[in-house]
């Protein structure tokens, strides 16, 4: 009995781009026993099969497209197309194993190529039988052809994983995948490994993606696949800043009754992309010497939150001082790290009811100009 090395290679998909070979290869060696036996026949003895024994994987339809048992059928007087074979042998042999030739023969027809398949609805398990001693006989030849079907199992994804989380903006993360061949072969070659090396990836630009690896028997890359897909979740982290966006003009003008409780300035969002506590925030608004000027409707804001800005009008009519002009800024910071900040700057012109604007119908009016990180001349009336 001769020695058949056969080689098991994994090859990676995946729906992301990632930094490796454009095909990962790894190797699981192991021996198979193979033995062989051709038969010839002397002249005017009939057909022909010239065989020898065979590998057919568990748990798989076998068909002539796929079928590793390769074998020449010929005779002197042709008409191969008539020929019938009857197969014995291992319990049940007729009713699971047939010939099937890979084109129908020609009446001239002299040698075909034929392959012992499974007949339809059939699979074999190796749980069940690892081998199969069957003969195999052409209709008028003389003697039965010896044939054993070896049984073998596709190769083995040992702790296979069904997630697998890595932190964000992480170099080469390496994912490491083991594998070896499947029941039927010789033992003694161990545990070979492959390793998946992941880029840098952005949770906001990618939060998770399906990974599928496949094994294959280097040999029969068509034949005994173990395939399976786990899962990458990118775990986040706090790595962007809140940003602020003002809705609407950027100039806006509000009339301050004097005898009113509170008057709606204008509304911002803050967002930030991080996730959950990641995305936590501060907002505040600063306004030298006039700090209670101003209230926000809250100070602070997971995620994408849309605060109001008002005006007291009691601080506006109450105070001599206050009819001038001045900055206010906004600001919105990171919980998790005030390194994190945005800022928006507010010029803001108070006209006072007394001056000579007011006879201008002007009076108790508050104009605000509201700027992105500058600062634009201020507007007078």
């Amino acid at each position: 009995m001769r020695q058949l090395s056969r080689v098991v290679k994994i090859e990676f998909f995946s729906s992301v781009a990632l930094k490796m070979n454009k095909l990962v290869v790894f190797a699981l060696f192991t021996l198979l026993s193979s033995g062989q036996v051709q038969l010839g026949a002397t002249v005017n003895e009939g057909p022909v099969l010239k065989a020898e024994d065979c590998y057919m994987p568990e748990g798989v339809p076998i068909t002539k497209k796929n079928s590793s048992c390769e074998y020449t059928i010929s005779s002197a007087e042709g008409h191969l197309a008539n020929i019938t074979f009857t197969i014995e042998g291992a319990p049940n042999a007729g009713d699971i194993f047939e010939m099937r030739y890979l084109q129908p023969p020609g009446n001239m027809s002299t040698t075909k190529i034929i392959f012992l398949v499974l007949k339809d609805n059939q699979i074999l398990d190796y749980e069940t039988q690892t081998r199969f001693d069957i003969t195999v006989l052409a209709e008028g030849a003389s003697e039965k052809v010896p044939i054993t079907v070896y049984v073998y199992q596709a190769p083995v994804l040992i702790d296979f994983p069904s997630i697998v989380e890595i932190e964000e903006e992480q170099d080469n993360t390496t994912l490491t995948i083991s594998g070896t061949a499947g029941g039927g072969h010789a033992p003694g070659h161990g545990i070979n490994t492959l390793d998946i090396v992941v880029p840098t990836i952005d949770r906001e630009m990618l939060h998770s993606f399906a990974v599928y690896v496949e094994a294959k028997y280097y040999e029969a890359p068509n034949r005994a696949v173990a395939g399976k897909s786990f899962k990458v979740n990118v775990i986040d982290i706090d790595d962007n800043p809140p940003k602020i966006k003002v809705p609407g003009p950027r100039q806006i003008e509000v009339t301050v009754p004097q005898n009113a409780t509170s008057v709606f300035v204008t509304n911002f969002t803050v967002s930030d992309p991080d996730q959950d506590q990641n995305s936590a925030f501060s907002v505040s608004l600063s306004t030298p010497d006039f700090q209670s000027l101003f209230q926000l409707s809250a100070s602070s804001g997971v995620g994408e939150e849309t605060f109001d800005i008002t005006v007291d009008p009691t601080k506006v009519h109450d105070s001599d001082g206050i009819w001038n002009t001045f900055v206010v800024e906004l600001h919105a910071k990171g919980v998790n790290n005030e390194n994190f900040e945005d800022s928006l700057s507010i010029i803001v012109t108070l006209n006072n009811p007394n001056s000579a604007s007011a006879a201008l119908g002007t009076a108790s009016a508050i104009f605000f100009s509201i700027l992105v990180n500058k600062v634009v001349p201020l507007i007078f009336f």
